[in-house]
């Protein structure tokens, strides 16, 4: 994920302080991700629009599953 915080004050007023944001730059790398065969949870949503403004069908997957 590269990219940076949305700006924010803080700091007690402080002017080294004001505004500011973060940058982001992490190396990720998702080792227990999906494969076809797994259980996953479910949520469809609904009043979802695209960015046409077209209503869509999405889904939440929530995760995988495990059977007991």
């Amino acid at each position: 994920m590269v990219g940076e915080t949305s700006f924010r004050g803080g700091g007690a007023g402080y002017a080294e302080y004001q505004s500011h944001n973060h940058p982001i730059d992490n190396d990720e790398t998702w080792t227990d991700t999906l494969v076809p065969g797994d259980l996953v949870g479910v949520i469809p949503l609904e009043g979802v629009t695209d960015a046409a403004g077209d209503q869509s069908q999405m889904f939440l997957i929530t995760g995988r599953l495990t059977r007991l």
